[in-house]
């Protein structure tokens, strides 16, 4: 606007273009010449314009546009380079001003004509049939308006570069003013479609820019495009499983053949799925934890906007429950029926409600959080609750066709006063930008930008019309997008608003998240603390228009729902595109899996393909062979064997329930017999029936009102339910909330506010609510829960049924009716009717055992011992029988065998015993084949010795057996027991029980010999030194009249037997006086008499002796001063110092001739002769006789002691040795009395002090 006249030194300002030749200038400069007048330019110049920076970076040529020239107006244009270096006046006149160094001039005058061409010319994919074209347009329209002069754009499309092909189609004139080709943002590429093309094929594209002159040249698309889209789905998919397998039938194989149309790109991949139409319950938990134990920490629980009554900390699992199944929003119950359990914590202090949603056709899928707010807390510290998700919920598949629920996610654009206008992008999963689409982009067309992207797949697009205020919203536009190819939860996509207009529209996607505000209800981002982000508010008062047949919803966040992958939902993508079959591992024979593939290309999934058949069931089967079957010995019972196996390899997809054995002497099982081996899988549980009834006359009211309580006997405790209603429902699914919670039928317990207790009509919520199951499920004792149905409908007496399956194992359950309170509608109208509850044990509950290894064959009855059976083993589950595994060898019933009979014991010699004995009766029902003799020196054979015999072939009955190298005289016990392939049986003791090996004994010792009186001579003995290995069973005493003991001059017998061997003398009687006799004496045992032993003297001649000295002899005072009383008996043994019989401890009497005690030396008692001194060597004795054995000794001095002693006179004068010792150890007046063992024993003497 400054222009420099040349030829003045002053400088115009230019106010405005009067004419092409005339300006206007500003007043107020310095060039008073020109005030007032006016003068003609013939030329001006332009101050130069600097160009820098990119304009000149690369290579030459520079371009630089000079514009808001005059049309039709000749300019002149130089260029000068400048660097970094100042020009400098050069000429005083100013010419030229400075040395710069200027081009050559140019000159050119001004015109319209054609724009220049586009600047740049793309293609991008849009659909399988459509090509989206960018125009970046010029700004040089040829008019110099900035790009504003052009008016329209020619198209060519054509398959060919060169754009001559017979098929090509006519360029097209698209006018800016149609609508057709907008502008993408101001400034921006201009947008148009090319449709109808041919999918896959390439096509070349070139496009002029039109104005009022012409066109411009030509700009080519740099690089061809073919439309694409995704591929179509794979064909003839066929799923198949084989029918019979060894093992478990878990996979299913699933073939495809290439689909017929790829989408024009080549596929890369398949991708399989498979699900199984089946529901899974929502699992939540409900958290309440402190720091300190607070005295109160009330809450409240939301959801679906109605909210609970107050629940104490340490609610109840029942009764948080019934808080949750009674909320009611706008008269309808948001919860159906849920299962409640509560556990404590190990990490911290508190409690876990664990809720388990159980109701398909209220809560089915998954769902949003129950919402948890506290109360007003009273004391503790810490105290926070939370609700997680522990399992989401996933609903049965609406449609066959997608594994699923599909993901909804909806976009909005929107402003709270004006139209939203210009173009977004969006981008999924980390993809690309889509195209810009312009901000009233229809559904279909959004649709086709999604699919687009590579990781969307195939989505379903509709556009909702809006109201606000009840009046149609036209400020934004609200898109929901369904899901088809990707399958769960899935994350939002992303938007870019950038180039929408105004500039603060707002662009949202709304994830189907769940999120919801502190009642429960689903709400928009920024609403609320529990939906994060910053909607603008205003999208919250929009109300979707429902369109018929669709289910109306509140506002915007109700659109959207999260995606769910169906149960048991599984995938695999081949490698390659080659691949055209797959085997779906894993899966669970009996269930049904839905099976579909989807090709894969460069732009994602396509259509899913499902199979034919439509779904695939994997086969249960039979089970396999049991394995490691075989029989054997039930050790130690002779009527039964020991069948043992294990589980088949395979059970055919169902668990084994039970083995079957069978038994049978016949290979062929023709007359088999069999038991059940019931597994733990298929326990028999327990069933009660408990029955209302009326027990009054027909005539009377019938049941119609009140309750009862059961009682519950179960490991010996007893415990009495909650009320449990007349009409109680069967099942706790069957329990119904109430918008009038007194009136609710859901179980609860009196510590809830709501669960009111009134026990007598019209009776309270507490004895109304609950079913059946729920009264029983809430014993203690009851772990795994009751399974309960109820009769549909009440019998003519107003009673119910219930049948009560406790799912508990074992048969420890009884129950009995307590507190019956049933009534009619109206208990005053009623008074005369009477009604019952009777509870009946219907069947026992049975927890099998494990059901493999050993069982014992028969359970009940008897096989027969020693008879062969064979064995086989079939497993059973809920197809049937499967094949029976059999046994490798068949068993026989034995055990040990019996005892052995007629043992018998001898002896054999002198170190040897022989055991002679028979077969058992009872060989066990197996060959005897070898028998073990054992011996030992104590009854109880405490360290026992043996010898096997094995039998030998051709040898009978009886058989020996010698026992060897035994010890003489050593008593051995002895016993036998007979082995067959069982082992040993029981020992039979031998008869006798033991024996000793032994010989004769040696000669006895100490015989002596005395004469006794003319007809007797006495001999006496000691046992021999050598038994002879036997006990000494008597003595044989022999005399003769002849040394050699070989004199034939006696005639009477000349031996003696004594039988007893505790005898250790004996008396010959009966001999000739004056004779001379030899003796000798024998020892004998069961081996026989031994040696003799020759007495010594060796011969005595009987003849009339001295008598035997008197015994016991004793000295007493008596009641008079100087008083003895003296006491002996008559001698026992005689003058020779042998017993007659017995012992010198038992001495025998002596034989008594004519009534003469030979004991006295062959004659009779004269007298006994008495001596006492004051000393025991009788130096000065006083002496007396008497023929008594007593005598009173008087005149004594007192407290003098006194020595005494006696002896014996016969009848011929002959005395005998003095008696003055007292009989000591049980010998008779002994005075260096030597014993058989050579001890010597001496008796005190006879002493006595008188008064």
């Amino acid at each position: 606007t400054k222009l420099a006249i040349s030829d003045v030194n002053c400088v115009l300002e230019v106010d405005q273009l009067v004419s092409p030749m005339v300006v206007q200038v500003v007043g107020g400069y310095n060039c008073e010449n020109f005030r007032g007048q006016s003068y003609s330019l013939s030329y001006y110049t332009y101050p130069p314009a600097e160009v820098s920076g990119a304009l000149i970076q690369g290579s030459p040529p520079f371009r630089y546009v000079i514009s808001s020239l005059v049309t039709a107006t000749t300019y002149f244009v130089r260029v000068a380079a400048v660097n970094s270096v100042a020009v400098q006046q050069i000429s005083l006149d100013g010419e030229p001003p400075d040395n710069r160094q200027w081009s050559f001039p140019l000159s050119v005058t001004t015109k319209d004509r054609a724009p220049d061409a586009p600047l740049a010319v793309f293609l991008y994919p849009f659909s399988g049939t459509t090509l989206e074209l960018q125009i970046q347009p010029s700004t040089r329209d040829g008019k110099g308006e900035g790009g504003a002069a052009i008016t329209a754009f020619w198209i060519d499309i054509d398959t060919v570069s060169t754009f001559d092909s017979t098929t090509k189609s006519a360029p097209v004139v698209v006018e800016v003013t149609s609508g057709s080709i907008p502008e993408l943002y101001p400034g921006g590429p201009r947008i148009y479609y090319l449709t109808g093309l041919t999918t896959g094929t390439r096509y070349f594209v070139q496009v002029k820019a039109k104005n009022s002159v012409g066109y411009s040249r030509a700009t080519l698309a740099p690089t061809p495009l073919g439309p694409t889209q995704h591929g179509g789905g794979p064909v003839n998919v066929k799923v198949s499983t084989l029918t019979t397998s060894p093992m478990p039938i878990d996979t299913a194989t699933v073939t495809w053949q290439k689909p017929v149309f790829n989408g024009g790109l080549a596929l890369t991949s398949y991708k399989v799925e498979w699900w199984r139409a089946d529901s899974q319950p929502e699992v939540q938990v409900i958290e309440l934890t402190w720091s300190t134990l607070p005295s109160e920490a009330p809450f409240t629980l939301a959801f679906g906007g109605g909210k609970s009554e107050d629940l104490q900390m340490d609610v109840s699992a029942e009764n948080l429950r019934n808080a949750l199944m009674n909320i009611m929003v706008n008269g309808t119950l948001s919860v159906g029926n849920v299962e409640v359990s509560r556990s404590t914590l190990n990490s911290a202090p508190g409690y876990q409600w664990t809720v388990t949603f159980d109701n398909v056709n209220v809560n089915a899928g998954d769902q949003p959080l129950i919402q948890l707010e506290l109360g007003a807390v009273v004391g503790g510290s810490g105290v926070s609750g939370r609700v997680f998700e522990v399992e989401p919920g996933i609903a049965v598949p609406v449609l066959s066709s997608f594994p699923g629920k599909s993901e909804v996610q909806v976009l909005v654009t929107y402003h709270a006063a004006a139209s939203v206008g210009g173009y977004f992008r969006l981008s999924y999963k980390g993809s690309a930008w889509s195209n810009y689409l312009p901000a009233s982009v229809s559904a279909a067309n959004l649709k086709l930008a999604l699919e687009a992207l590579p990781t969307v797949g195939t989505v379903t697009v509709n556009v909702n019309s809006m109201l606000l205020n009840r009046q149609p919203w036209m400020n934004g536009q609200v898109w929901t997008i369904t899901y088809e190819s990707n399958v769960g939860n899935l994350p939002p996509l992303v938007a870019d608003a950038s180039k929408l207009t105004p500039a603060d529209a707002f662009l949202g996607v709304k994830d189907g998240d769940n999120a919801v505000d502190a009642t429960g209800v689903l709400c928009l981002p920024g609403s609320d603390a529990g939906c994060p982000g910053s909607w603008p508010s205003g999208i919250a008062t929009l109300e979707p228009v429902a369109l018929p047949g669709e289910v109306a919803v509140d506002g915007v966040a109700q659109l959207a729902s999260p995606g769910e992958a169906a149960v048991d939902y599984g995938f695999y993508e081949t490698l390659d595109a080659n691949t055209l079959t797959y085997s779906i591992p894993n899966l669970t024979p009996g269930l049904t899996y839905l099976v579909a593939v989807t090709a894969k290309n460069a732009l994602g999934l396509g259509a899913r393909a499902h199979s034919s058949p439509s779904s695939v069931t994997p086969s249960q089967q039979v089970p396999g062979l049991p394995t490691s079957v075989s029989v054997g010995v039930n050790p130690g019972v002779a009527t039964q064997l020991l069948a043992t196996w294990a589980a088949p390899v395979s059970d055919g997809g169902s668990a084994v329930r039970m083995y079957r054995v069978e038994f049978d002497p016949s290979p062929l099982f023709t007359n088999r017999g069999q038991q059940d081996a019931w597994c733990p899988v298929a326990p028999t549980t327990a069933v009660w029936r408990v029955q209302t009834l009326r027990t009054s006359d027909a005539t009377t009211k019938e049941i119609a009102s009140g309750y009862f309580q059961l009682t519950l006997t179960r490991n010996n405790a007893l415990e009495l339910s909650e009320p449990i209603p007349w009409n109680a429902e069967a099942l706790a699914r069957d329990e119904e909330g109430s918008a009038v919670v007194t009136e609710s039928g859901v179980f609860c317990t009196a510590a809830s506010p709501t669960c009111t207790s009134n026990p007598v009509f019209p009776f309270g919520r507490l004895e109304k609510s609950g079913s059946m199951q729920s009264k029983v499920q809430y014993f203690t004792r009851i772990s795994d829960g009751v399974e309960v149905t109820r009769s549909a409908t009440a019998a003519t007496d107003g009673g119910f049924t219930w049948s009560i399956t406790f799912l508990d194992s074992g048969d420890d359950f009884a129950l009995t009716v307590s507190n019956v309170m049933l009534a009619c509608d109206d208990p005053l109208t009623c008074s005369t009717a009477t009604y019952n509850v009777i509870t009946t044990k219907v069947r026992a509950g049975v927890m099998p055992p494990n059901c493999v290894g050993s069982r014992v064959l028969p359970a009940v009855g008897a096989l027969n011992k020693g008879q062969l059976y064979n064995v086989r083993v079939s497993a059973y589950n809920v197809v049937g029988f499967g094949q029976p595994a059999v046994a490798p060898a068949p068993q026989k019933p034995m055990v040990v065998p019996g005892l052995p009979t007629a043992v018998t014991l001898a002896v054999l010699s002198v170190s040897e015993l022989v055991v002679l004995f028979s077969p058992p009766d009872d060989d066990g029902g197996d060959t005897v084949t070898g028998y073990e003799v054992q011996w030992a020196i104590d009854a109880a054979f405490t360290t026992p010795s043996s010898n096997i015999v094995l039998m030998l072939t051709g040898v009978s009955a009886p058989y020996r057996r010698v026992i060897s190298s035994l010890t003489k005289g050593m008593r051995y016990y002895v016993r036998l027991r007979a082995s067959n392939s069982q082992g040993f049986g029981q020992f039979q003791l031998s008869s006798p029980t033991a024996l000793q090996p032994y010989t004769t004994p040696s000669a006895p010792t100490q015989v002596a010999l005395g004469v006794t009186s003319a007809t007797m001579l006495t001999v006496r003995w000691a046992p021999p030194s050598d038994d002879g290995g036997d006990a000494i069973s008597g003595y044989v005493v022999q005399w003769d009249v002849a040394a050699g003991f070989d004199s034939l001059a006696l005639t009477t017998s000349t031996t003696a037997a004594v039988s007893d061997p505790l005898q250790r003398s004996y008396t010959l009687t009966m001999l000739t006086p004056g004779t001379l006799y030899y003796v000798r004496v024998f020892a004998k045992n069961r081996g026989g008499q031994g040696t003799p032993q020759t007495t010594m003297p060796a011969s005595q001649m009987p003849a009339v002796t001295n008598p035997g000295k008197p015994s016991t002899l004793t000295a007493a005072q008596t009641l008079v001063a100087g008083e003895l009383l003296v006491t002996w008996q008559t001698p026992r043994i005689p003058f020779h110092g042998l017993p007659c019989a017995g012992t010198l401890l038992a001495p025998g009497s002596c034989p008594v001739v004519g009534a003469v005690d030979m004991v006295f030396g062959g004659t009779g008692l004269e007298k006994y002769i008495v001596q006492y001194a004051e000393s025991s060597d009788f130096v000065s004795p006083i002496e007396t006789s008497v023929a008594t054995t007593s005598v009173v000794l008087s005149s004594l001095v007192s407290a003098k002691t006194y020595y005494v002693q006696v002896l014996t006179v016969n009848a011929q004068g002959l005395r005998s040795y003095f008696c003055k010792r007292a009989d000591t150890q049980g010998q008779l007046c002994p005075d260096q009395l030597v014993l058989e063992d050579g001890t010597v024993v001496t008796g005190a003497f006879v002493s006595a002090q008188p008064l």
